[in-house]
Order: structure tokens, then sequence, then C-alpha cells
């Protein structure tokens, strides 16, 4: 059981990528019959743009808002849905990687001067779990049903991503042009 405490906590903050109002709520209604389902964590649909920045708050916040104040709405395409072995990466939508991504995701880099790290993989979570391989397969089948297609991005979060899910809180919120 320890090793899956510390699995499930993560150190410092993130910026998302969060969908608007109509993918919001058609993820929401997807992510809540999961997490009943297969003993989830409570989790807001988003996309991490960029994750684990260590940095105090004050030398983050104006990073985060030039960001944010450079970057615009977008439109990403449903490539398809995965699930992983990993708590954070359990059940998700992955994204194709449109030029526009690519680009937040430099800037976002550069930024922060994490341009060494591990390449980007956009996806959206809908699970966050310890639930078996089997029961996650056949959620995945029900979620290729569905047929989805763009989720589009309306704003972009700093969360405070400090220790376990139930403990992240939003820092602040820009909405994109």
């Amino acid at each position: 059981m320890q090793n899956q405490m510390s699995e499930n906590e993560v150190k410092g903050y993130s910026i998302w990528l969060i969908p608007d109002q109509k993918s919001k709520e058609m993820l929401n209604e997807i992510a809540t019959d999961l997490r009943r389902q297969l003993n989830g964590q409570p989790l807001q649909p988003h996309l991490t743009l960029l994750g684990q920045i260590t940095e105090e708050l004050e030398h983050i916040r104006p990073l985060f808002r030039n960001l944010g104040h450079a970057s615009r709405k977008l439109d990403l395409l449903v490539e398809s849905i995965a699930y992983e072995d990993v708590f954070f990466r359990s059940l998700y939508l992955k994204t194709v990687m449109s030029s526009r991504l690519f680009d937040m995701n430099q800037a976002a880099r550069s930024s922060f001067q994490r341009e060494a790290d591990p390449p980007f993989s956009p996806h959206i979570s809908l699970l966050y779990s310890f639930a078996s391989e089997a029961e996650k397969r056949v959620f995945h089948e029900q979620i290729l049903n569905l047929h989805i297609g763009i989720i589009s991005i309306s704003d972009i979060d700093l969360v405070q991503t400090q220790g376990e899910v139930s403990n992240w809180k939003l820092i602040e919120r820009i909405h994109l042009s």
C-alpha cells in the first residue's frame, strides 16, 4: 500500500489546458462514471501542458501569465483512447500534437527552463485509479463507442498540484482569446 500512496502524489505546480464548457460537461460525465465504477480519484479533465514546476509561486505566476496571455483557444483532435498501469494515466484520451499545441508546450518549457524534459505526450486523463488492466479494458471499449472527436480548449490554469489529488487547488485561470 505504501507504494500506491507515493504513486498518486506529485509536487509543485502544473499548467493545465481546460476544455470549454460543452467539452468539459461531456468529459466530466465520463470521468465521474469511471470514478464511481473503478474507485478512482475525483479529477477535473485537463491536458497538462507542463507539470511538477517546483519554483516559488512568486517566480511562477508572471511566467504563467505571460504564457496565458500569449496563448489562444485551440481545438484538440482526439487520436485514440488509451490506458496504462500508471495512476495518472489510468485511462485517457490521447490527442494529436498540432503545431499550436507543440508551440504552447515549447513556450512553457522555455519559460520554465525545462527544455530537457521527456517528450511531451498530450492527453486528457479521464481516470486516476489503481484499477486493473481488465477493468480498464472494459471501459476503454465503452468510451471508444462514444466517438469523441474534438475537444475545444478555452482556458489555461495554474494549479497547485502538491501531494494527493484531493489537496490540489486552482491558483489562477486565464481565459484564452
